[in-house]
């Protein structure tokens, strides 16, 4: 319940700042995607900020302050809002492919990610603990040290 609780106020928070930063048009289908995505980009970073300045101030009531951001950002998202926009012509695609080609590149994009997620869960199956260096060089380094220590 706090994962959901945390995810949903650090998405609800990064789509209040780009919301009230994002031209008022009737946005388009990619355009929709793109504020989706940069939304949970913004929230993630606005979060990990907040958390910073709570434990450098030490402030226990994470929570309360989480909820006062979230607060505080809806207050400025209905302020931009109620401003008058300025309408902003949107731009015109020059080239229209064709359908065909268009389905041949998105065919393509997905098998692509389908062959980079599969070859990362095979080589995560395979070296569970990275690479062979990774893990095991660092675990060594540290026993050295308590070791030498």
């Amino acid at each position: 319940m706090n994962i959901v609780l945390a995810l949903g106020l650090s998405f609800l928070s990064g789509y209040l700042i780009v919301s009230a930063a994002w031209p008022r048009d009737k946005a388009n289908q990619p355009e929709r995607w793109m504020k989706l995505f940069i939304s949970a980009g913004f929230g993630i970073g606005i979060f990990s900020i907040a958390y910073f300045v709570d434990r450098w101030l030490g402030i226990v009531h994470i929570l309360a302050t989480d909820l006062c951001l979230v607060t505080l950002l809806l207050a400025v998202y209905l302020l931009a809002r109620r401003k008058p926009s300025k309408s902003i012509a949107a731009p015109v695609p020059d080239l229209k492919p064709p359908h065909w080609l268009r389905r041949l590149l998105m065919a393509s994009f997905g098998i692509s990610i389908l062959a980079a997620l599969y070859a990362t869960v095979l080589r995560a199956l395979a070296h569970p603990h990275g690479d062979g260096w990774d893990a095991f060089a660092i675990w060594n380094l540290h026993a050295r040290f308590l070791f030498l220590g």
